[in-house]
């Protein structure tokens, strides 16, 4: 929830409108600076993983 900046009860629709929202913030080929790439390739990685937890139901109900 952290990575992906929601709170622990937040909808499933808010849950993917914030992930899309850091995907297309954070995407490697999105960032033009490449001293941020590496950072932004981190986050992205982040966002990613958490994504797999959080936006699928049984995987969610099974970490909360």
């Amino acid at each position: 929830y952290l990575a992906l900046g929601v709170a622990k009860d937040a909808s499933a629709a808010a849950i993917k409108a914030q992930y899309r929202k850091l995907v297309l913030k954070f995407h490697p080929d999105k960032v033009q600076d490449e001293a941020q790439k590496q950072i932004a390739s981190d986050q992205f990685h982040k966002i990613q993983t958490a994504w797999e937890v959080v936006g699928d139901e049984e995987k969610r109900q099974r970490y909360d």
